[in-house]
């Protein structure tokens, strides 16, 4: 597990807190104790975004770091060769 992937798995557990759902293990904690951090300072610090940032694609972080901005999630279509593909 990385940063990049515990920050939104917090943000998701903290909307599910507020409805009524208890977070159960260690690291559903630490998610969520990592969500109250602002989204772009988190996620900039990790190594993906880091990566990016390497290679001149540090505005992708920032965009990425934009929390209730979309109205779609995408959706998982699977592993195409080492990429991972997504749908609507």
């Amino acid at each position: 597990m990385a940063l990049d992937d515990f920050y939104p798995a917090g943000v998701s557990g903290k909307r599910l807190k507020a409805s009524g759902f208890s977070p159960r293990g260690g690291m559903a904690h630490l998610a969520l104790f990592l969500a109250e951090t602002s989204s772009f300072p988190a996620l900039s610090s990790s190594e993906a975004a880091k990566a990016l940032v390497g290679v001149g694609l540090g505005e992708i972080v920032a965009e990425c770091a934009r929390v209730d901005v979309h109205g779609v999630v995408p959706r998982f279509l699977g592993m195409r060769g080492e990429g991972m593909a997504f749908g609507g």
